[in-house]
């Protein structure tokens, strides 16, 4: 269950970078947009409205999209987990080195 969580949280962090995108070439100066609460929580279906600008300096900050109360920690697991294949990546092309 945690990976399908993980997976939504991922997508719908994609669907709303999409959003930004489309909002950000509107001519439609000013507005705000909906976009997804990255929660990833399976029964989740919550909107937050932000503007382009709030959408951008919570991205560059390295946050997430969320919905007052919920809470990033599938998101936060799954980029912990890309991290961590990551480090061990690293490590084993260190160890592989080594040896020659």
């Amino acid at each position: 269950m945690g990976e399908l969580n993980a997976r939504k949280a991922a997508l719908l962090a994609d669907v709303n970078v999409g959003i930004k995108e489309v909002a950000a070439s509107s001519p439609s100066d000013g507005l705000d947009w909906e976009f997804f609460c990255e929660c990833g929580d399976a029964d989740c279906h919550e909107m937050v409205t932000l503007s382009v600008e709030a959408f951008s300096a919570l991205r560059d900050g390295g946050g997430h999209v969320l919905a007052p109360g919920h809470h990033d920690t599938v998101v936060a697991r799954a980029e912990h987990a890309g991290d961590l294949a990551e480090d061990l990546r690293d490590s084993a092309k260190a160890l592989k080195a080594q040896r020659g």
